[in-house]
């Protein structure tokens, strides 16, 4: 493929990561699992935040406040801790973030370390350049009324890199909307579908997506996708929340 810096091995690690994420069945542990998908496949350490669709919006806007954001991570343990207790409610490169990403899709911290700003230089000159962390690429999975992944990935800034993440991050979208975010408003007021009664209520009695899939004669991807609409509409982020709920635990 002319122009195309990635390699066969490049898209069997995409094509990995993409099948773990796919086999979750909901959105509980999606950003564990891409964090932990990336170190082993492609070798990144990587920050992933799993934002509800408010949280985007403030995201978007520049406000990343780490002491409420739900995150996971593949970095070491004290660097995170420092960063959350220095600049848990305010990201100093929040605002260089949020735009970046709205207006390009991927943004760099070579590109926000040149931005005249003090509290920006401050960030680098104290937190980033002393730990010698190198290069880190941003970038988000914009799963619409689902929610988004922030993705922060400790990698080179070059072609390939580059490539691997936007390829990827375009790839994630349709798997972050079929699943529902945890943390979402419950819609109880909304009642289920008879199908997604069914489908459900089986996996509430520990019914693999599979089986459930060979019971009601369906493919595997609609009763993902009932299942979601399911756990949306009761507020649920687990299949035990569901069992629960249902009556079955």
């Amino acid at each position: 493929m002319s122009g195309d810096p990635l390699d066969a091995v490049d898209y069997r690690a995409m094509f990995r990561v993409l099948e773990s994420v796919d086999r979750l069945d909901t959105a509980e542990r999606f950003s564990r699992t891409v964090a932990e998908e990336l170190r082993t496949h492609l070798g990144w350490r990587s920050l992933v935040f799993q934002l509800s669709p408010a949280e985007l919006v403030d995201f978007r806007s520049g406000n990343v406040r780490l002491h409420r954001t739900r995150f996971s991570h593949t970095v070491r343990r004290d660097l995170i801790e420092e960063l959350v207790e220095r600049w848990g409610d305010r990201h100093p490169l929040g605002p260089s973030i949020g735009a970046g990403v709205s207006r390009r899709g991927l943004v760099t911290h070579s590109e926000m370390a040149k931005v005249a700003d003090r509290e920006v230089r401050h960030y680098f000159d104290t937190y980033i350049r002393p730990r010698r962390m190198g290069e880190v690429l941003h970038t988000a999975v914009d799963g619409g009324g689902r929610g988004a992944l922030g993705l922060c990935v400790f990698a080179e800034d070059g072609p390939r890199e580059r490539a691997v993440l936007t390829k990827l991050s375009r790839m994630l979208t349709p798997l972050l909307r079929q699943h529902p975010v945890p943390g979402q408003p419950h819609q109880g007021a909304v009642p289920m579908t008879e199908r997604e009664t069914q489908v459900a209520g089986l996996a509430a009695e520990g019914y693999a997506n599979r089986e459930i899939a060979l019971r009601l004669g369906v493919s595997v991807g609609t009763v993902k996708k009932h299942l979601s609409q399911a756990m949306a509409k009761t507020g649920c982020t687990s299949r035990t929340q569901l069992a629960l709920r249902m009556g079955v635990a």
